[in-house]
Formats: structure tokens, sequence, C-alpha cells
């Protein structure tokens, strides 16, 4: 609400008057329930924070309906255009679900959910002063700290390494979204502020690679050290190229460093011997690449292909079942990369076995949950209902299309990130770096599993909103549109 704009143009009134002070108060009040909003999701309380978040969105458009104009959406003209691609071979991908009823309602929950999310923090964003903008990060940074605080001390009391830590039931890799979060808030930090403020960043860089210790998942593990270079690709500083050569060569000695030192720790990360058996599990039907898991042999999860065991090579359990589930996943996609086969991550299962084979066939995945781990209660054997590749499984929910709109989507935003960083300063430039660092790991982790949940995908896309207010307020401030912006 622009309340000495307003009171530019005409006399207002006492009602008037009274409105717009509620209005700037309620500004302030709502970044505190955003805040808690980050929090409460992060520790397991989606439904209550989806809630509140309901009640603060409805508050604002009764205080703020007149900031509600259609051509203030233009600077989101490519992000709607690809939102619309998917929404439409989301629908389209009913044809083939399994379980239409089930993919309907994941589709109307979770896509036009995250569209409001959107729309209502951009909205938010366009209203927000700076110094709103500065208690709604600062509230951020802290709902993020407490989180990794409570994390490292549940892994504590778990006796520490190697217990994987997290908080609420949401699954120990899909709580490290906020743990990547906080790595990413911290570290952009260091490359903005200066002074104390810079200090403090380096401390809250310390506690989320302590959390990340805690959390002890190998795909954060993997997206780290391309998240600390990042900044180097970014930032505009003298013998740029230089610098950039000396950290690619870094990061490829710390690779082959690790590479030969994994054999000597849990096989969950000894690369070395992935890397040496990798072509030979991958020359075998998915349904037959149970024969290199030890486990197979005292197991009835395993495929009925999958004996006799191989007793040369040997495969990390976890690797190999995503390996298996990402080959068949393949082989359906080959079959015809166009076509969308149900848009629901959890339904992969279902729609696998309707639209191409189910455990009588070698193209199936070897490894099986136990019977009361699904609700299909036929008797029969069935995989894991999500493939672990959160990448590939959207070209298999969506089609190649639909699954380009959602990378074009991503490579968007980062492109705005970039952009917001290199053309502010203060906390809008913080926004920009902490956006583009976060988007890499988690970008990277999605080829290891399904890490945007529904409590997840609405904070991602509240975020996806504030940057998006930022840009449009930095082409504004910028001059570099014209017509539209001047009234934003």
């Amino acid at each position: 609400m622009q309340t000495k704009e307003l009171e530019g143009k005409r006399k207002v009134g006492a009602g008037l008057k009274l409105y717009n002070l509620i209005g700037s108060y309620y500004l302030w009040l709502l970044c505190i329930v955003l805040g808690l909003v980050v929090y409460m999701t992060g520790a397991d309380s989606y439904v209550r924070a989806r809630n509140i978040y309901f009640v603060a969105a409805f508050l604002f458009l009764v205080l703020f309906f007149r900031e509600f104009r259609f051509k203030r959406l233009v600077p989101l003209k490519i992000p709607l255009i690809l939102f619309a691609i998917v929404v439409i071979f989301a629908y389209l991908s009913l044809l083939n679900a399994a379980r239409i009823d089930w993919t309907l309602k994941y589709i109307n929950f979770n896509l036009w959910l995250s569209l409001f999310f959107l729309i209502f923090s951009y909205f938010m964003m366009l209203a927000f002063s700076r110094k709103h903008t500065n208690f709604f990060v600062f509230l951020i940074g802290l709902a993020l700290v407490i989180i990794e605080i409570i994390t490292i001390k549940i892994w504590l009391a778990h006796g520490g390494w190697p217990y994987r830590s997290a908080i609420g039931l949401t699954g120990v890799i899909i709580f490290g979204t906020w743990l990547l979060l906080g790595l990413a808030f911290g570290y952009a930090s260091i490359f903005v502020f200066k002074g104390p403020w810079k200090i403090l960043g380096f401390l809250l860089l310390i506690l989320a690679l302590a959390s990340l210790v805690a959390n002890n998942t190998r795909t954060f593990f993997l997206a780290l050290p391309f998240m600390l270079i990042l900044p180097a690709f970014i930032i505009k500083y003298k013998y740029k190229a230089t610098i950039i050569i000396v950290c690619i060569i870094a990061l490829i000695a710390l690779f082959i460093g690790f590479y030969n030192y994994s054999g000597k720790l849990n096989p969950r990360f000894d690369a070395k011997a992935m890397v040496k058996n990798i072509h030979t599990v991958w020359s075998v039907a998915p349904g037959e690449m149970g024969r290199f898991d030890v486990n197979c042999a005292t197991s009835n999860l395993c495929s009925k292909f999958s004996y006799p065991l191989d007793k040369k090579v040997h495969f990390e359990e976890s690797s190999l079942i995503r390996l298996s589930l990402l080959k068949s996943i393949l082989l359906a996609i080959k079959e015809n990369p166009f076509r969308p086969n149900g848009y629901y991550p959890r339904e992969f299962v279902y729609n696998l076995e309707k639209n191409f084979w189910d455990y009588k066939d070698v193209r199936y995945p070897f490894a099986y949950v136990p019977a009361h781990d699904t609700d299909i209660k036929d008797g029969n054997p069935h995989t894991y209902i999500h493939p672990h590749d959160s990448a590939v499984s959207a070209i298999f929910e969506l089609g190649i299309i639909g699954a380009l709109a959602i990378y074009l989507f991503t490579i968007f935003m980062f492109y705005v990130g970039v952009y917001i960083y290199r053309h502010n300063r203060g906390v809008y430039k913080f926004w920009g770096m902490f956006l583009c660092i976060f988007l890499l790991g988690e970008s990277i982790s999605f080829f290891f599993d399904w890490l945007i949940l529904f409590a997840a995908q609405m904070v991602l896309f509240v975020f996806y909103g504030i940057t998006l207010g930022i840009y449009a307020k930095t082409l504004l401030d910028k001059k570099l549109k014209r017509g539209y912006f001047k009234s934003l």
C-alpha cells in the first residue's frame, strides 16, 4: 500500500487514514507471520503453517486490494507462461494416470496453490519497503538458525555420526531442504554485507555446515562444493577468469582426492567401488540389478530376476536401488518421451505398472517395498512410489515438453537471482545471491531424490514470488522497461 503516494494525490478522510494505518502496521505483522511459516513448515507443521498463510493472504487482500492490477503481472509473463505449460501437460497426463482422482487432486492442490503462493508473495514484495524486507529476511534467518540448532541438538542426543538427524516426520532427505536454505543464507551474507554482519555470515555458514553433517545426506555433500564456488561465477572482480580456473581445478582435485580416499569409508561413501562397478551394474536390466545387492540373499523384497547373486561385484544398496529405478524409468520414457504418464511423484509405481510393466517384467526395478508400506493390497510385490530422481521423474510425469518448462522456469529464476544481485545493494543484493546458491544446491540434489514436498514447495514459491517482486522493482529503478512499469 503506497500510503504517502495516495495522501499526496487527495485529501484522506479519518476512516481512510485509519485504514491506511492498519495496513502499514499489517506489513510488519506479515513479516512475522511469514517468518513463522518458514519455521513451522521446516518443523513439520505444514498444515498449520499453510492455514496461517491463507489467513495472512486474505487480510493482505482486504487491506491492499487497490494494489492488485493485472498490468503489474507483466514482469511475471515468462514464469507464468512456463507455469501454464506445466499445467496443460499436467491435465493431459490424466489420460494416462492410473488413479485419476488422486492425480487430479494433486494437480488442483499442488499446482494452483503454488501459483497462489507465488502471486501473493509477489504483490506483498511490491508493497514492502526496504525496511520491511530487512525485517522479513532477518526473521527468515532466525527461523533457519533455530531449525539448524534443533537438528544439531537431535544429532548429538543420538550419539552424533553416523546418525541422520531431522525434525518431524518429513524424512531425512526432504528435511534437508531447510538446511540447504540455511547454508545459502549464511554464505550469501559473506558476499554482500560488511563488518560485523560479514562475521555473522561466517558464523551462520559454520552452523549450517554442522547441521548438514548432522543430517548426513550424501546428495547435499555432493552439492556443497558446487554451491561454495558459485559466487566466483556471479561476482564481478579482477582476474575473474584466472580465479574461476583455479576454482575448477580445486574442485576437480577435491573429487579426485575424495575418490581415492573413499575406499576407506563407509560403503555409502565408497565412490571408488561405485565407479569401478557401475558399468557392470548398468549393463543388466533393472530387475537383474539385485544380483549385486548382498541383502537379496536373505530378503524376499528382491526381483526373481536378481538371482543367482554375483559373487564378485557388490554395490551399495541405496545407490543400487536408485540405479535400478533410474534405468526402469528411462526405458519407459524411451518408448514415448512426449507422453505425460500422470503428474504426481508419489504415483510413479501405479503409473509405471499401468502404462508399462510390473514385477513380472525384467525392466521393472528389482527392489520392492514391504506390503505395509504400500496401499496396493493385491498381494503382488511393488517397487518404490517415487524413482528418487526428480529431474528424470518430471519427464516421465509430464513428457519432455512439460519437463522442459519446469527446467526453463528454474533457469529463469536463477537468471533473475543473478540480475537482482548485480543491479542492487543491501538486502535485495543479498536475496539474489541467496536464491542462486540455494537453487543450485537444490537442483543438483533433485537428481538423487524427491525433495520438494507440499510444505517445501509452498516456501519455495513464496521465495519465488519475493524474488520476482524484487526483480520488478529493480527493472523500475533501472528504467529498463517502459509503459507498464511506470505505474508499478
